[in-house]
């Protein structure tokens, strides 16, 4: 794996703010960010040791901000009063700080280091990285404690890679016998030279340079006492250094180059997905039609169904009871009794003669009465129920069917129903 020690202390918005790295904003919108495990990230500092995250929000702690200024508080006061003092003397006031000013100033404030063992592709788990960097800690404490002092670090659990963020201070005494945040006499009094001694100090040729070259190969070799696999070769690439924030852009563009191909291959499926939906459309558009097509003609199955029915049942039971009837008054006219008793020759001529007016006269109103029955079934107001209610018991009837009969026979049932629904509009052409 790529394990990798990263410094830096200010970029093009200042110097770099600890709140990221204890959290000491509102982690709501960063989504890169999980808050569940948040909770979990480890934080130290060198007033109150170590705790996770969780028990320094229960504990109140200070936060990692107000710990350095503490620090630079305690330690660089003199120094910061002693140079307000000659800045007054040498008439140049302006030039005055105070501690705040001073921990935040781009070449005084805390160096930020960033440790971390592999990528998001693949990384050791946070209890290794731990151990690692404690140790590692441990042993920069014991070779250069002296000059560089960690004020704060934090490992965080709850983004996509582990990794930690550690802050440290260079200071040493300076020509008035006063402490003060001084990289490069820091490092010169731990025995750094310059890499080319012959030339002057220069963003290419300082003392920085071995001092960071000696810590990563510590960091390097601690790695593999832990058991992790690391590549030994530095790759700068003769790129200038990242800012904290580009160095976790920079992490993520290789992880954006592997998506983008599955991006691509993404949206070419979505292409197949839209044009099997729009050939889904287009059959579903196509089979609502049909179904209108068919609803339709069931309606229309359904009135001539009922209106045929009005005409053979009414024509049936009114011929059937106009029948009775005569035949009954035929009787009658042939045996005029009442109640078992006879009449007079008169009254049987005049009750047969009634009779036969009553027979002629039902027989002239047959008509009359099977158009006005006819017209009441087919004009009435309950029509629609009685013309649904066919609808439905056509519909249920051919479920039915369907139920009973094998899918092979589909074609069958098509044909017979097709079959009566000429003969019901046969019928019906007949009937007008």
């Amino acid at each position: 794996m790529k394990a990798s020690r990263h410094n830096g202390r200010s970029g093009k918005n200042g110097s770099y703010n600890p709140k990221h790295n204890d959290r000491q904003f509102d982690p709501e919108h960063s989504e890169h960010i999980d808050q569940e495990r948040m909770l979990h990230n480890i934080e130290w500092d060198y007033y109150h040791g170590i705790r996770t995250h969780a028990e320094s929000i229960k504990m109140n702690y200070p936060s990692f901000e107000d710990v350095e200024i503490e620090y630079y508080r305690e330690m660089y006061t003199d120094f910061v009063l002693g140079q307000n003092a000659r800045n007054d003397k040498n008439g140049h006031s302006e030039r005055n700080r105070s501690i705040e000013e001073l921990c935040k100033d781009k070449k005084k404030c805390p160096e930020e280091s960033v440790f971390q063992i592999g990528n998001i592709d693949g990384s050791v788990p946070s209890e290794v990285l731990m151990d690692v960097t404690e140790e590692f800690l441990r042993r920069f404490e014991e070779r250069y404690g002296e000059y560089i002092h960690v004020i704060d670090w934090a490992l965080h659990v709850d983004e996509k890679t582990p990794h930690i963020h550690e802050r440290h201070v260079f200071d040493a005494p300076n020509r008035y016998g006063e402490l003060a945040p001084q990289q490069d006499r820091a490092l010169e009094l731990l025995g750094f030279e310059l890499p080319e001694p012959d030339k002057p100090k220069s963003r290419t040729n300082n003392r920085k340079i071995p001092f960071d070259a000696e810590v990563r190969e510590m960091f390097l070799d601690i790695c593999e006492e832990y058991g992790v696999s690391v590549e030994r070769e530095a790759s700068y690439g003769g790129r200038s250094y990242m800012e904290k924030q580009d160095f976790i852009i920079a992490n993520q563009k290789r992880r954006l180059r592997n998506t983008n191909l599955e991006i691509e291959e993404k949206e070419e499926e979505l292409k197949e997905i839209k044009k099997d939906l729009k050939d889904k459309q287009v059959a579903l558009d196509a089979a609502a039609v049909e179904l209108r097509a068919v609803d339709v003609l069931f309606d229309n199955l359904a009135e001539v169904a009922y209106e045929e029915s009005c005409n053979i049942i009414i024509d049936q039971a009114v011929e059937e009871t106009a029948d009775s009837c005569i035949a009954n008054a035929n009787m009658i006219a042939k045996d005029p009794t009442l109640n078992g008793m006879y009449t007079s020759s008169s009254e049987r001529m005049y009750t047969k003669s009634t009779v036969e007016k009553v027979v002629d006269r039902i027989k002239r109103k047959t008509v009359d009465i099977l158009n006005w029955v006819k017209e009441m079934l087919t004009s009435s107001s309950e029509k629609k129920n009685y013309v649904e209610q066919v609808k439905n018991s056509m519909l249920s009837r051919l479920d039915e069917m369907a139920r009973g009969r094998s899918v092979d026979k589909d074609e069958d049932v098509n044909k017979k129903t097709q079959e009566l629904a000429e003969q019901i509009a046969v019928r019906r052409r007949r009937g007008r």
